[in-house]
């Protein structure tokens, strides 16, 4: 009885593990920059609640799925963020060094 092979349908059947699945989708997502700053916060989240899931039941599949959207979504919103907060503090420095030269421009110009 042990040595007859299993139908077809319990031979393909293999317990997901839906938030590891959602993290790599969100993860995957992330390559897309605009998205990267809402997909990457979920991919890490979804990511450790899939490890979790994976430890607490082990016919559940999905480590690596997991471990794929807490890299790739937490690196990429790293990177975005980093990039985002670059563009906005040198926008406010032209945006400052460009009212210093438009009042430099008003004084050379005024009347003596």
């Amino acid at each position: 009885m042990a040595d007859e092979p299993m139908a077809a349908d319990e031979a393909r059947h293999v317990p997901h593990n839906t938030p590891a699945g959602w993290a790599r989708l969100f993860g995957l997502l992330s390559l897309v920059p605009g998205l990267a700053l809402v997909a990457g916060p979920l991919a890490v989240a979804c990511g450790i609640v899939g490890l979790r899931a994976d430890r607490r039941r082990p016919t559940w599949h999905g480590r690596r799925n997991a471990w794929l959207g807490i890299g790739l979504g937490g690196l990429l919103f790293i990177v975005v963020a980093a990039f985002a907060a670059k563009v906005w503090v040198m926008s406010v420095h032209d945006h400052a060094a460009m009212q210093r030269r438009a009042e430099t421009m008003r004084k050379s110009r005024a009347p003596r």
